[in-house]
């Protein structure tokens, strides 16, 4: 796996873990950091690259499910453990529990058992986005990495080495608030919004009142590309609005209107009403 941007502290201490690695470490970020691709290298690299991982034998994914990762969740673990590891060297099996500020109280308590003698073979990893989401008597026991931010030329200088253009580079940016993974996210087309979907948004929100109302045939047969495309505009209106906001403690008007104007869209569609008349509302007040 290619090496993931990274800050240089967050570097050196990526590093240096992978020299002398714990069996249990936590990564901590707000979300949307790239929490998950570190988890990703630093498996990489500590495990085998001629070992294939099979997810339920060598590796286990624990997320969140309707918001929360029960105790019955993290009992699941011990089936695993249970199974018999790959030989070799060292670590040859991991276990990633992402966005685990989600974890119950229970849950916790639960796995504070498993973190207090983890098996040899195994590598726990955490994302969290908060040191305080987790008991102290969980974190202490854990080694912690903390995810610094990186510059912005740095971003920039990655993303076009990966062959992006400057354009989608700065689209990217800006609907994920410059958090690295989630931009990687939408680059890479495995976010929710797509890269082009964001551009035909960008480019509508550009055009004249005239301009979009010629458009309105484009979508208007299509739901799934209407709430997309509704999707989109509510994205790139929410984050030019925090941007604006860090400029000019005064809220923008115009990216305040097109973000309630279009979250409106949103819930007409829902509730199935006309199309056209959908986005001819929302046409003329963006």
């Amino acid at each position: 796996m290619i090496k993931p941007l990274m800050n240089s502290n967050t570097n050196k201490e990526v590093m240096s873990f992978i020299s002398s690695p714990a069996n249990c470490l936590v990564l901590i970020a707000r979300n949307g950091s790239g929490k998950k691709t570190i988890a990703d290298y630093l498996i990489s690299e500590l495990i085998s690259p001629d070992q294939k991982l099979f997810e339920g034998r060598d590796i286990m994914h624990i997320q969140p499910i309707e918001g929360n990762i029960s105790v019955e969740t993290v009992r699941e673990i011990s089936k695993f453990f249970n199974l018999k590891p790959l030989k070799g060297n060292g670590f040859t099996r991991a276990l990633i529990i992402e966005h685990s500020e989600k974890l119950s109280r229970e849950a916790q308590n639960s796995l504070l058992k498993t973190i207090e003698e983890p098996p040899a073979s195994t590598l726990i990893i955490l994302t969290l986005d908060s040191k305080q989401s987790l008991l102290p008597t969980l974190h202490s026991r854990l080694t912690s990495i903390y995810i610094d931010k990186i510059d912005q030329s740095s971003i920039n200088d990655h993303f076009v080495s990966s062959g992006y253009d400057l354009e989608s580079i700065k689209l990217a940016l800006l609907v994920s608030d410059n958090k690295i993974g989630m931009a990687t996210d939408i680059l890479s087309n495995e976010s929710n919004t797509s890269l082009e979907t964001l551009k035909i948004c960008k480019e509508i929100i550009g055009m004249n009142k005239t301009q979009r109302l010629v458009k309105i045939n484009d979508f208007a047969k299509d739901k799934q590309k209407i709430r997309d495309l509704i999707d989109g505009i509510i994205n790139i209106a929410k984050a030019s609005l925090e941007f604006s906001a860090t400029r000019n403690p005064k809220p923008s008007e115009a990216w305040s209107r097109a973000l309630s104007t279009s979250i409106e869209a949103k819930e007409a569609i829902l509730a199935n009403a006309s199309p056209k008349l959908v986005l001819t509302k929302l046409f003329l007040a963006i």
